[in-house]
């Protein structure tokens, strides 16, 4: 703690030192050290390094989950349930008539059928 506590009481130092009392000095630092003052500037290029290893190609892969795996696989399994059940309606409604003695008809035909195939096994 004692020397983070330090080099904070040298760093406001020479910050006050650089810019209050000599204003001209950080001019030259930067004439003087120009590959130094960059590389410092652009703040080491960790966040170009950062995005290259780590945020595009998590970009490319959410892209393409989204458009290989979301927009076929799992969009096509909902539509592909909807247009099942949709044929599959299609078909039925002729069988909804609406008149009590057709089902009844159609449930005592079911009966025999489930009787005779239990009856015959």
């Amino acid at each position: 703690m004692g020397l983070s506590i330090g080099i904070a009481v040298v760093g406001i130092a020479l910050a006050y030192y650089m810019y209050l009392k000599r204003p001209e000095m950080p001019g030259r630092f930067v004439a003087n050290f120009q590959g130094l003052y960059q590389l410092i500037f652009r703040k080491w290029y960790v966040e170009k390094i950062y995005d290259a290893l780590f945020v595009n190609p998590t970009k490319r892969l959410g892209t393409l989950l989204w458009k290989g795996f979301d927009v076929i696989i799992v969009d096509g399994i909902v539509n592909g349930v909807a247009w099942l059940a949709q044929g599959t309606s299609r078909l039925l409604r002729y069988t909804q008539t609406g008149l009590t003695h057709h089902y009844a008809l159609v449930m005592v035909a079911g009966t025999v059928v489930i009787l005779a195939f239990y009856l015959f096994d």
